[in-house]
């Protein structure tokens, strides 16, 4: 890693940049606008859709891209404009309703569609009951709009979906229907944020394509990239950038996959991380 010279840091949000609370730290904020200031691109690369990041990150002066949906749409700022999309192939989207549908109240779906996520009303009156932990209950009622019929509604934006996530607390449930997907529904990407989610785009997109995509239109070689992630969805990206860091927190995967291990989301260690490629420590 002599003489690096990074121009581009990639940044996963939820438990990431952000603490476990889902909120941005004072100090990860100074750090993101230090970078910026010094010339280097920061780029969001989240699970989230579009509408669901938060504002207190997005609205940072400088931050030109938004990596969204596990890379399954990216975003130019602060305008929104989307300028690549992978969308779930039309046909995976009815395997997937069939295979999820016999779980009935057991699980929950969603769908998200141009940058928007869709669920059930059970869903989202009661997200604990589907594996979400507390700090969270806010982030998905706020973010999901309620369909009627999340069956009916995915079946019907079959053409444009950009991901769709199973939410399902049981482990073993959760297998099953991950192991299903895999052996019927083509051309899909299935990966995971947080254990209870099963998170599925399109077999072209993930993280990594967002970001190949966003080093491109900036002519930025892999090799002046940085990528700090803490999930299994963040592998990708971290082993396509030159440094992947992996915050304390992440899982191990996650961990083993990575060429640093940084501080926790916590612990200001995505911050203390960014600093200290400021000051040129890392080489």
């Amino acid at each position: 890693m002599d003489n690096l010279t990074i121009k581009l840091i990639a940044l996963d949000l939820d438990d990431t940049t952000l603490r476990s609370d889902g909120t941005l730290a004072p100090e990860t904020k100074v750090a993101i606008e230090r970078a910026i200031h010094k010339g280097i691109e920061i780029v969001v690369a989240s699970g989230r859709a579009f509408t669901a990041l938060p504002k207190e990150v997005i609205s940072i002066p400088g931050i030109n891209y938004a990596v969204t949906s596990n890379g399954a749409a990216v975003y130019r700022l602060p305008g929104g404009e989307r300028v690549k999309s992978y969308d779930v192939p039309e046909e995976a989207v009815m395997k997937i309703l069939d295979i999820a549908r016999p779980y009935g109240e057991d699980i929950a779906l969603e769908a998200f569609v141009d940058g928007q996520p869709y669920t059930s009303q059970g869903h989202i009156d009661d997200p604990i009951r589907y594996g979400s932990s507390p700090a969270y209950v806010g982030y998905v009622q706020k973010t999901r709009i309620p369909v009627d019929d999340i069956y009916k509604f995915s079946e019907e934006n079959r053409k444009n979906i950009d991901s769709m996530v199973v939410v399902c607390p049981d482990a073993d449930k959760r297998e099953d229907i991950r192991n299903k997907i895999a052996g019927s529904a083509k051309g899909i990407r299935m990966t995971s944020s947080v254990k209870h989610l099963t998170e599925i785009i399109g077999e072209d997109a993930g993280k990594d394509s967002g970001l190949k995509y966003v080093c491109g239109e900036l002519g930025i070689s892999s090799r002046e990239t940085v990528a700090v992630g803490n999930a299994d969805n963040d592998i990708d990206m971290i082993k396509y950038a030159y440094i992947g860091a992996a915050v304390s927190n992440s899982s191990a995967n996650c961990l083993a996959a990575a060429d640093v291990i940084i501080g926790s989301s916590n612990e200001n260690g995505t911050a203390d991380f960014i600093n200290e490629i400021c000051d040129g420590k890392i080489k």
